[in-house]
């Protein structure tokens, strides 16, 4: 768990080599001269960066030969705070004004123009910490969350507030912080899924379906047959939508099932039995494969997501 503390960079001339190695490899247009400052700071595997430039407009672009190059993938946050920021990935684009909330994937390419004068706070989010978060659709990727309204104004006051405070965030709680932000986004991003004007009835019918399963995750009964009744369709069908997508219906309950487990499991001191408990409860038949699954879905095991013993 990483401790409390920050790094500055000072930067005359904003160089891919040092951005890189801040956010992700990149490729930096038009900012020879240009003079940034970058405060970042940890809490757990969130990674806040408030960056502040003096100069001309500039472009910072992720293009495929990075992507080749790059074992890890993360998703960034974008929070202008001073002037409108554009991102565009996937064919999609959108400019966010101060406040406003807009997500990239660091797996696929992506650009950001990012204005003279800018000031705009960055979170950088492990993939693996998103697993039953968010969807794999790029429909939440380049699109505006309104910052000023609703669940998206909420995530976004409570970045600001984490960021400003993550000194004072005692070392057990941190992880606790981390959870919430990262819940917070989820559901400021799920409403762009919930708002898309023109969803065809399979994507819709799979949305709900998700919602479900989202909803119910607990229920020892969920199945594919309870899911499709609940939502009046055929259990054939309900499998061919996860199927389209690469993805089974009992793959995504399990997946939402070691969601839940992880973020409770970091609310707990570790003790003799606890992960046999969380094991069970999530419907794994032995504690051998809930680890392995655990493994596979965070590369952490339960154990080292619990809270430290006093």
């Amino acid at each position: 768990m990483r401790q409390p503390g920050g790094r500055n960079y000072c930067l005359k001339g904003l160089s891919s080599e040092i951005l890189s190695s801040i956010f992700v490899p990149l490729e930096m247009r038009g900012a020879a001269a240009v003079e940034g400052r970058y405060h970042v700071t940890e809490l757990d595997s969130l990674r806040f960066i408030r960056a502040r430039s003096r100069g001309d407009r500039y472009e910072a672009r992720r293009r495929q030969d990075h992507i080749a190059a790059g074992a890890d993938g993360h998703c960034f946050v974008c929070l202008p705070l001073s002037r409108p920021t554009l991102l565009r990935q996937d064919g999609a684009s959108c400019l966010l004004e101060p406040g406003d909330l807009g997500l990239v994937d660091s797996r696929r390419e992506y650009s950001v123009e990012v204005p003279a004068g800018s000031d705009t706070l960055w979170l950088r989010l492990d993939t693996a910490r998103l697993a039953g978060r968010f969807r794999t659709s790029p429909a939440i990727f380049a699109r505006r969350i309104d910052g000023k309204a609703g669940i998206g104004r909420l995530a976004a006051g409570f970045l600001r507030s984490a960021v400003r405070q993550e000194g004072e965030v005692p070392v057990s709680s941190r992880t606790l912080v981390a959870t919430v932000a990262t819940d917070l986004l989820a559901e400021a991003a799920a409403t762009l899924l919930q708002d898309r004007p023109f969803r065809s009835g399979s994507q819709r019918s799979f949305d709900r379906a998700c919602l479900h399963i989202d909803r119910h995750a607990d229920d020892p009964e969920l199945s594919p047959a309870s899911i499709a009744r609940a939502l009046g369709i055929g259990p054939r069908y309900l499998s061919q939508l996860f199927a389209d997508r690469g993805e089974t219906v009992m793959g995504r309950v399990q997946r939402r099932r070691l969601e839940l487990c992880r973020a409770r499991l970091e609310r707990e001191v570790w003790r003799p039995g606890l992960i046999t408990e969380f094991a069970y409860a999530a419907g794994f038949g032995n504690v051998s494969s809930f680890n392995r699954a655990f493994k596979a879905a965070f590369d952490r095991t339960p154990r080292e997501v619990t809270l430290p013993q006093p």
